[in-house]
């Protein structure tokens, strides 16, 4: 449970869409105008995706979309090409890469990317010369869930390519 306590405060610092437990409702910045907004699920409730814009009513895109129970984060990307989503569920977290173009055209969502870094942490920093900074406290190159074990606790650096989803470093 701390570590996931520990990605929720280093992730508030990196970017203001963070789920705050006084406001059920994830926002990330479209345009000035409009917002991209998740409902943070809590038991089970939906968890809804939509568009709200100042001179519009909000318009729907999906519900319960993401790979774990509860969005914790959400990052645009510069370009709006891409958005970053952190989901949690059973103190687990996870992150993808979706095509926001795309899902706000009302195609569904489709996770292009996702790191699952069981037994350890992930988080997104920020965007980085089209490329996601992720963070985390296990060695996401090696799938070998013993081998993250052992190594769990430094913290490791990656860019994340929605191009191929490659990790860097």
């Amino acid at each position: 449970m701390s570590r996931v306590l520990l990605i929720l405060i280093l992730a508030a610092s990196a970017d203001a869409a963070l789920a705050d437990a006084s406001d059920p409702t994830i926002r990330a910045e479209l345009s000035p105008r409009c917002a991209l907004e998740v409902d943070v699920r809590k038991d089970e409730q939906s968890a809804c995706w939509r568009v709200d814009c100042v001179d519009a009513a909000p318009r729907e895109l999906a519900c319960d979309t993401t790979a774990l129970h509860q969005v914790v984060d959400v990052q645009i990307a510069p370009d709006q090409q891409w958005m970053a989503v952190t989901s949690v569920g059973e103190g687990h977290p996870m992150l993808e890469l979706v095509a926001l173009t795309e899902f706000l055209a009302g195609k569904p969502y489709r996770a292009l990317c996702t790191v699952n870094p069981y037994p350890g942490t992930v988080y997104f920093d920020r965007w980085e010369a089209g490329k996601l900074r992720v963070v985390s406290d296990v060695d996401l190159t090696t799938e070998d869930t013993e081998a993250r074990a052992a190594g769990i606790g430094d913290e490791r650096h990656y860019l994340l390519d929605p191009a191929d989803c490659g990790l860097g470093r």
